[in-house]
């Protein structure tokens, strides 16, 4: 009898293990939303483990950025300059390298490098005030999943198991480091129209449409009635038109909302001024969804979250 309950306690801890293996999560990040729900916020500590710093996540951003303060409060130097396209254009930045970041207290990205910044007037945008941008760095060295149920970030090694189930698979592309992948959006008259965009939670809106793709299919005048407005980005300040259109498919997805906004750019340079994109898809569609970046085998996997039914403003 002994012998038969050893060997059922062995194979349960046994299966116990193999699944623990199976789903190994490597590394697990709190996070905080901004109020519209917009943005998302995580800590990561500095080497001395004792100061930590608040990061601005940011799928949209190739390299990692710092406050000019904070940089001179921890007395990081300045080793070279780096030209860096936004969405607005080009801007010359300070350069600090072979940097370590740290994600907790046993993991970091090593030999890095980090572009520094005036960041204060992004922070006057948000009531949480962040010390850094963040996206890549991670994204680059990990499957990354967003889960906004738990606000957790779970980072996995690229050759660990993942639990998809519930998603839907969307490969892309990279442009300029970013995720490429075709999206549809329709007018309010049943127009349709589809083009490749880029993943950008960093961007607080719904869809950006660059001015060619504007320019080329008329959408100004098919639009109908819109409002002119403005925002600041990395490189300068951006004008665009906002109206209101039926819905936007993603994979098998579709949003709408009798709110569901739509921007037009009239970008002369930069990432909205190129004529070989659709546009730029924002934070008030991504954080509709949980999400799992897996930047090594080119896949993005989508899962409607609690705010996929929130009304749009």
């Amino acid at each position: 009898m002994m012998n038969t309950k050893f060997k059922k306690l062995t194979f349960f801890l046994t299966t116990l293990l193999g699944l623990i293996n199976i789903y190994a999560q490597q590394i697990k990040l709190p996070f905080e939303l901004s109020k519209d729900n917009k943005s998302i916020f995580i800590k990561l500590p500095m080497e001395n483990q004792k100061d930590s710093l608040r990061f601005f996540f940011d799928t949209g951003a190739n390299t990692t950025m710092l406050d000019k303060k904070i940089a001179e409060k921890y007395n990081l130097k300045t080793n070279y300059k780096t030209e860096v396209k936004g969405a607005g254009g080009k801007k010359l930045y300070d350069l600090v390298i072979n940097q370590k970041i740290f994600l907790d207290r046993n993991n970091s990205i090593d030999s890095t490098y980090i572009v520094l910044d005036d960041l204060s007037r992004f922070n006057t945008l948000y009531e949480k005030k962040f010390d850094g941008i963040i996206g890549a760095a991670i994204l680059k060295n990990y499957v990354t999943k967003i889960d906004f149920e738990t606000k957790t970030m779970n980072l996995y090694k690229f050759d660990d198991s993942v639990d998809y189930n519930g998603y839907e698979k969307i490969p892309f592309e990279f442009y300029s480091g970013i995720p490429r992948f075709p999206i549809t959006f329709e007018l309010r008259n049943n127009e349709k129209f589809s083009g490749d965009i880029l993943f950008d939670s960093g961007a607080g809106l719904n869809l950006l449409v660059n001015a060619p793709y504007t320019e080329k299919n008329d959408l100004i005048h098919k639009i109908g009635k819109t409002i002119t407005k403005s925002s600041i980005n990395l490189s300068n300040k951006t004008n665009y038109n906002k109206g209101l259109i039926e819905s936007i498919q993603l994979g098998s997805t579709i949003i709408k909302d009798e709110n569901l906004g739509i921007h037009f750019s009239s970008d002369k340079q930069g990432v909205s001024s190129l004529d070989n994109l659709l546009g730029i898809l924002g934070s008030e569609i991504i954080n509709r969804f949980n999400f799992i970046l897996d930047y090594k085998n080119k896949n993005l996997y989508l899962k409607p979250n609690y705010l996929f039914h929130k009304n749009f403003k």
